[in-house]
């Protein structure tokens, strides 16, 4: 999947890393506007310790759903605030 998205050039940053409670270190803490994920939280698949990193990844105030993994990130802080969706 990685190599394919790396063919499409359109992506800065590709991170193939697991997604555990292990910190990744290519990923800072609140890098990211939104965490989507789908069917991760099912037995098998991500465990429940991962929400950790999966919360640490994410900016506060920010999105977090459950339901396809998806990272999303902004071009500039200032897009950031303007493209945040906060939780109510």
């Amino acid at each position: 999947m990685l190599n394919e998205a790396k063919k499409r050039n359109v992506y800065k940053k590709l991170i193939c890393a697991a997604l555990n409670d292990q910190r990744i270190p290519e990923i800072e803490t609140g890098e990211f506007d939104a965490l989507v994920c789908g069917a991760t939280m099912l037995t098998g698949h991500i465990r429940c310790s991962a929400l950790v990193e999966m919360i640490r990844i994410v900016m506060i105030g920010t999105f977090h759903s459950h339901s396809p993994v998806m990272f999303v990130k902004p071009n500039s802080r200032k897009q950031r605030k303007s493209t945040s969706t906060k939780k109510e």
